[in-house]
């Protein structure tokens, strides 16, 4: 029960510093982006990722009856007899959120907690993180193609950090409600235990 309440005070303190630095949080998202570019960080994310998620936002665009295109890089929706097409770019694909979801790691899985639980619930939180940022990429999508570039922007520049945040919530709760579990202590220590 300790460890819940200072994992969501670590995830509230996450949220309040966000929201003091978020006009500087994306300079500082340009910064990180720059050195992922200068080491070559980012062509892993760029060959590999993206070409995997605009096949996922284009089924999930399909899903929602528009004819759709995924190349590698980018997706087209065929509307009023042409094709409308938007780029998706290795920075945009939420890499910011997965190092979040990395930092709550180390307060969350504090604990006496089993070795195959913490692996349980790793697993699930990384693929809960791709899952969200898959939805907000299909999000921003469907914004450019039905209004405009503005609402997308920002969905893409400010309410993604909280998008990330109250899934870091819901992750969390539900890891320690249905996934964590306590190792049990072994008789020696029960005995030592009580002999205190």
């Amino acid at each position: 029960m300790v460890n819940t309440k200072k994992t969501f005070l670590f995830i509230f303190l996450l949220l309040a510093i966000i929201l003091l630095i978020l006009p500087p949080l994306t300079t500082l998202s340009e910064f990180l982006a720059n050195i992922f570019y200068q080491f070559g960080w980012y062509r892993v994310i760029a060959n590999f990722v993206v070409p995997q998620e605009t096949r996922i936002i284009a089924g999930f665009l399909q899903l929602l009856g528009y004819q759709v295109q995924a190349a590698p890089k980018t997706i087209s929706i065929f509307r009023d007899g042409a094709w409308e097409t938007v780029g998706i770019s290795w920075n945009c694909i939420g890499w910011q959120s997965l190092i979040l979801f990395i930092i709550t790691l180390f307060v969350g899985l504090q604990g006496n907690f089993t070795k195959a639980t913490k692996i349980e619930c790793i697993i699930i939180g990384l693929l809960g993180t791709f899952l969200v940022n898959l939805f907000r990429i299909a999000g921003i999508t469907w914004l450019i193609f039905n209004f405009n570039v503005i609402p997308a922007m920002v969905l893409h520049d400010y309410l993604s950090t909280f998008l990330i945040i109250i899934w870091l919530f819901v992750f969390w709760w539900f890891s320690y409600a249905f996934v964590l579990r306590q190792k049990h202590r072994n008789m020696s220590e029960w005995g030592a235990n009580a002999s205190e």
